[in-house]
């Protein structure tokens, strides 16, 4: 009875281990790579090189709680960079034709919230798999911006105002991207933790079945879901775009879809939906941006950044099946 007692305390100190690291997966691995550029990247602590990181971030975070989103509801959203891409040339061509940047920042947004609610229509009523349907928007997205640019850059040097909005700095060099990431993620944990919304997305990603027999709608549901991961995804090329000062449409949002889904993953949400965690996702977007930033700063190739970035998500995913096992 004695050795019985004692190997049931053995498992239990075991899964209480596993379970502290599934949950702080995000904050070990940001307090490793800050330990490891500490004693190896020269001036990595200089202010500059902080405020860099956290606007060289700011894209990705913002649309990191928006794949959050998506994939706390059971789906995924390939389409996401290519969304970026969109936004950023709608943007342009607005405002090359009107002038007028704020009703450009509107069309922009008008374009994506439509292609985001033909997604999730798509998704809900026609019940096409979320990974197909948006792989393929992935490719049309990006080919038309690059239709629509004959592959050419479009720079903003004549917009004044959004070499401002991309490069202000508050008093000590904090980045004005600080906002609309602040903005997102507390809009996104109000959502999930206060409102009847954020539930109900994490009720259809845990049980869709379930959810539908509680009375939730799951296409009004998913309408939504979707329509929130395009306007994210516009505000992050958006942002992305001003930061830069041109609309690249062959690089812009390149790859971001996979390192959002990345973040979210380390983030600590399941992939296959449930409980959505915005504050983890959002340091899984900083843990990607500050590894490309660790290999940048020590002339290290890039190739080993992604060397890195898929052992950390196996990781992950592996610390996410030993919590629910």
């Amino acid at each position: 009875m004695r050795n019985a007692a004692t190997v049931k305390s053995v498992q239990s100190q075991r899964i209480d281990w596993s379970r502290f690291f599934a949950d702080y997966a995000a904050w070990i691995v940001l307090g490793i790579l800050l330990i490891i550029n500490i004693l190896v990247t020269p001036n990595f602590f200089h202010p500059n090189t902080l405020w860099n990181l956290i606007s060289q971030s700011a894209g990705l975070i913002i649309i990191s709680v928006g794949m959050t989103i998506v994939i706390s509801s059971g789906g995924i959203d390939l389409s996401a960079g290519s969304m970026m891409a969109i936004a950023a040339v709608s943007f342009t061509h607005m405002a090359y034709a009107t002038n007028k940047i704020l009703w450009s920042i509107v069309f922009a947004f008008l374009v994506c919230g439509v292609i985001g609610l033909f997604n999730g229509y798509m998704i809900s009523k026609w019940k096409v798999q979320p990974i197909i349907l948006t792989l393929c928007m992935q490719m049309i997205l990006r080919g038309a911006a690059l239709l629509s640019t004959a592959g050419n850059a479009l720079f903003l040097d004549r917009f004044p105002i959004a070499s401002t909005l991309g490069l202000y700095r508050f008093p000590g060099g904090l980045p004005g991207q600080i906002i609309p990431i602040v903005v997102v993620a507390c809009i996104a944990l109000f959502i999930f933790k206060v409102t009847r919304f954020g539930k109900n997305v994490e009720y259809v990603g845990d049980n869709s079945r379930a959810a539908r027999l509680t009375g939730i709608s799951i296409t009004g549901t998913l309408l939504a879901v979707y329509m929130s991961s395009a306007l994210l995804s516009c505000l992050g090329g958006l942002t992305e775009m001003f930061r830069t000062g041109a609309c690249d449409p062959t690089t812009l949002g390149l790859t971001y879809e996979t390192n959002a889904i990345a973040a979210v993953a380390i983030g600590g949400t399941s992939m296959k939906g449930g409980r959505a965690r915005i504050i983890g996702s959002v340091i899984g977007a900083i843990i990607m941006t500050l590894i490309n930033s660790t290999v940048n700063m020590n002339n290290i190739p890039f190739a080993y950044s992604n060397v890195v970035k898929t052992i950390i998500i196996v990781v992950a995913v592996s610390l996410q099946r030993e919590r629910k096992a």
